[in-house]
């Protein structure tokens, strides 16, 4: 009696048969599903609409194109005898390349607002839209292909096609579907059917995230591990996003105009790939701050305590008393379940995950505290800050100086936003445990 108390107290309440044994001789046990996790709630949280951060983005990647022409193309015309009336060479910097980087650097800003423009306009004729939407894009790429013409007779064969980057690029992280990128992964355009299949979900209005993805405490285990499944794809489509937008800008911004510079220049070539990888990092991170905000980190924080985690037993306690693993039963917290992979013992509150699932084990570690996560981007916010701070400390001439400046001014809007959403991830969830307890 006193051990059958015991086991009853080491499975959270549930109740216990210890009397059958299954195939491999060991104690099976029955037990009960658990309540559903008690989320915190977190407060409203404001993000930049897309266009205005769109719109931010770009001035961003022009004052970083700016200041690299002041890194290239700087100028000595205070001394007596000058050359140059002005500090920067504008007799040297190609007109026709800044008229192209400003153009492929308007990409998104462009198409983020003539899909805002007739989105909710319901007036206008969807055949119509369409033809205005494309007779705009034509005029916004003709310019593109002839000033790309022109730099061909001006540059080398190597210059130019480096210009295609971007599109190797992301044909690599996105594939040859250009529309399924605009369609799946941009929270502005209208959708005609939901962004990923819920099918049997059905969300309440109040759990709506920035992006139409939902959680929903679903008491049923294969509604929550195909939810996990949708998350976490959505969440390495925003990455991927994060990562091309990053990178496009910065390449278009820094390295074409390093690419396309005169030989005849001196130029500090640590500075300036210094430079680049700064401006790299500051641009991935606001990319992330604005695409994983804290009411998505929460969405997943959620999803992530209905999953669970299972811990594998050793082989030497393989007669432990344990029920047999069913994918319709939400399991406790402490109980032992016997997978065809092994035995394994529930670590959450809810488990609904499956045992020996790598990616169900790998969602519910990185999401199970969002606090963390939102701490490592704010330390590397900080990071980003030191680095610029030590190149300001480094480089002393009057063109560094500038350029890490506007570097500098750059990245504490991503500070600020990154801290503010760590601090108040770190008050919300600072109590669930215990209350999960």
């Amino acid at each position: 009696m006193t051990g059958s108390r015991r086991l009853h107290q080491r499975h959270g309440g549930a109740k216990l048969d210890t009397q059958s044994l299954d195939d491999s001789g060991g104690p099976v046990v029955n037990v009960q599903s658990p309540p559903l996790p008690r989320h915190c709630q977190l407060p409203e949280i404001p993000t930049l609409n897309e266009i205005v951060f769109q719109l931010g983005y770009l001035v961003s990647a022009l004052v970083l194109m700016a200041l690299q022409y002041l890194n290239l193309y700087n100028t000595i015309n205070w001394i007596p005898y000058r050359r140059h009336e002005y500090a920067l060479d504008f007799n040297a910097i190609d007109t026709d390349l800044v008229v192209l980087i400003v153009l492929l650097l308007c990409n998104r800003p462009l198409k983020t607002v003539l899909a805002r423009m007739f989105e909710y306009n319901e007036r206008i004729p969807v055949v119509v839209a369409r033809l205005i939407k494309y007779v705009l894009l034509f005029i916004y790429y003709l310019p593109i292909v002839g000033t790309s013409w022109l730099l061909t007779s001006k540059y080398p064969a190597f210059n130019c096609l480096s210009l295609l980057i971007p599109a190797v690029l992301y044909f690599i992280m996105f594939g040859p579907n250009i529309s399924g990128y605009l369609l799946k992964h941009l929270p502005w355009l209208p959708m005609n059917k939901p962004s990923h299949p819920y099918d049997v979900l059905v969300p309440s209005p109040t759990e709506r995230t920035s992006r139409n993805i939902y959680h929903a405490c679903s008491t049923n285990p294969e509604h929550t591990r195909r939810e996990v499944f949708i998350l976490k794809t959505d969440f390495n489509y925003r990455l991927k996003i994060v990562y091309f937008e990053a990178m496009y800008s910065v390449f278009c911004s820094t390295i074409v105009p390093f690419i396309f510079c005169r030989h005849t220049y001196h130029l500090d070539k640590a500075y300036i790939c210094s430079y680049i990888l700064v401006s790299a990092l500051t641009m991935t991170l606001t990319g992330f701050v604005q695409r994983v905000p804290a009411s998505y980190m929460d969405t997943l924080h959620r999803s992530a305590m209905h999953l669970g985690n299972w811990k594998r037993h050793e082989e030497r306690i393989a007669n432990f008393p344990h029920a047999t693993w069913s994918e319709l039963t939400v399991w406790p917290k402490g109980v032992s379940v016997r997978h065809v992979k092994g035995l394994f013992k529930a670590e959450g509150c809810n488990n609904a995950a499956e045992p020996g699932n790598s990616m169900h084990s790998k969602f519910y570690k990185m999401f199970r505290q969002p606090r963390c996560l939102s701490g490592f981007i704010s330390l590397l916010c900080c990071v980003c800050t030191l680095l610029q701070f030590l190149m300001l400390a480094e480089y002393r001439h009057w063109y560094q100086v500038l350029a890490t400046c506007g570097l500098m001014f750059n990245n504490y809007y991503t500070l600020y936003i990154s801290v503010r959403d760590s601090l108040i991830l770190s008050q919300v969830y600072k109590d669930e445990k215990p209350r999960h307890n």
